[in-house]
């Protein structure tokens, strides 16, 4: 499925749309972003084009579809969970007026590269796997994603080891889990032979 997160600006003056129905911003943004994502969720002869997962929005499911980009900033400096965090890592900017594109990706670093207690990071990473394999334990060896040691578990373990380096200065931070390692493994974070099992 697709994760997908709306975030917009507005001007600060702006308080309706001109238009023959006037709309606040937020409204405006909500409905353009729940249109999108009715398009892309239709169901087709050729079924759905994707499933849309909207939980990593701030406050997830209980928050607005689309959120103002102070908002975004501020849930992520203040109330974001550890599984949001490592969630962001893997986190593409995709369309948008460049310079919100720019404030996003900027928002997006500061929230990955914040100061945390790395301890309590990683026992959070940890207790967030033991619950997963709970969930999905995994058929059998041959389950490349949920068996012990298969892609989930090499995705949690890049995931939490970008967020405890990131914070320390050291350019680790990739969306792709491959290069995260190799980034992981030349900043000195994993070890060679580590990273390469991996």
């Amino acid at each position: 499925d697709l994760d997908l997160v709306f975030i917009y600006t507005h001007a600060p003056d702006a308080q309706m749309s001109d238009g023959p129905r006037p709309l606040s911003p937020s409204a405006y943004f909500a409905r353009a972003s729940q249109r999108f994502i009715a398009a892309l969720t239709s169901l087709t002869a050729e079924g759905r084009l994707y499933e849309v997962d909207m939980r990593l929005r701030p406050s997830g499911n209980q928050g607005p579809v689309a959120v103002r980009l102070d908002t975004f900033m501020d849930y992520h400096r203040e109330k974001a969970w550890t599984w949001e965090r490592m969630a962001l890592t893997r986190a593409r900017v995709i369309a948008g007026p460049e310079r919100l594109c720019k404030q996003v990706e900027a928002a997006i670093r500061g929230a990955l590269t914040r100061k945390s207690d790395v301890a309590a990071l990683l026992a959070d990473a940890r207790t967030m796997r033991e619950k997963l394999a709970a969930q999905f334990p995994g058929r059998d060896i041959w389950d490349i994603k949920f068996a012990p040691g298969g892609l989930v578990d090499i995705e949690f373990i890049a995931q939490a080891a970008q967020l405890a380096a990131a914070q320390t200065g050291k350019d680790v931070l990739d969306q792709n889990t491959f290069a995260a390692l190799e980034k992981l493994a030349a900043a000195g974070v994993l070890a060679e032979g580590n990273a390469a099992a991996l």
